[in-house]
C-alpha cells in the first residue's frame, strides 16, 4: 500500500512540476542578426515596430513574407529558412530581446498545451533609418498581440 502512495506522490509532484514549467517559466529566445536592408518604401497600411514571417503551417494573422513584401517587393524572401527558423523584422529600430511563456498564450492545443505563444518584444527607440532588420531564432510558433498596441510604431 505504501509503495502505491508513493507512485501517486510520484506522479503528482511530476504534473506540478510540467504545469509550471508549461505555464511559469520565460523562454528567452537567442537572436541572430543576420542581415540589415534599407527599405524602399514606408507602407501606410503597417505601421508597425516589428513583425515576425513564420512557417506558412502555424495560422497567423497575416503572412509575414506579404508584410515584408510590402517594405521591399525586390527582396528574395527565398531565403527564409521558416521550416528551421522563426524570423522577426524591425522596421527603424533593432530588437533587444524577445520573452514567451505559456502565460501568454494566444492558442491552446488540448486546451492546455500551448500552440501560439505571445511575444513580448523590447525594441530601441526609433532610429527613422529607413532599415529594416532581419533576426532569425530557434523556429517557434509566435505572433505579437493582434489587440494589443505594442508593436505599433510610436
Amino acid at each position: 500500500m505504501v509503495k502505491g502512495k508513493n507512485i501517486i506522490i510520484i506522479i503528482i509532484i511530476s504534473l506540478i512540476i510540467l504545469v509550471g514549467h508549461i505555464f511559469f517559466v520565460i523562454h528567452s529566445p537567442k537572436l541572430e542578426l543576420i542581415e540589415k536592408i534599407e527599405y524602399l518604401n514606408q507602407p501606410i497600411d503597417y505601421n508597425v515596430k516589428y513583425f515576425f514571417v513564420k512557417d506558412e503551417d502555424y495560422n497567423g494573422f497575416y503572412n509575414g513574407v506579404e508584410v515584408f513584401r510590402c517594405f521591399d517587393s525586390e527582396y528574395d524572401s527565398s531565403n527564409f529558412d521558416t521550416k528551421k527558423y522563426t524570423y522577426i523584422v524591425s522596421v527603424n529600430r533593432e530588437i533587444e530581446s524577445i520573452k514567451y511563456s505559456g502565460l501568454k498564450c494566444k492558442r491552446r492545443k488540448l486546451f492546455f498545451f500551448p500552440d501560439e505563444y505571445q511575444a513580448d518584444v523590447v525594441c530601441s527607440e526609433n532610429k527613422n533609418d529607413a532599415t529594416l532588420r532581419i533576426y532569425r531564432m530557434k523556429k517557434i510558433n509566435i505572433d505579437y498581440d493582434y489587440h494589443g498596441t505594442e508593436f505599433l510604431n510610436d
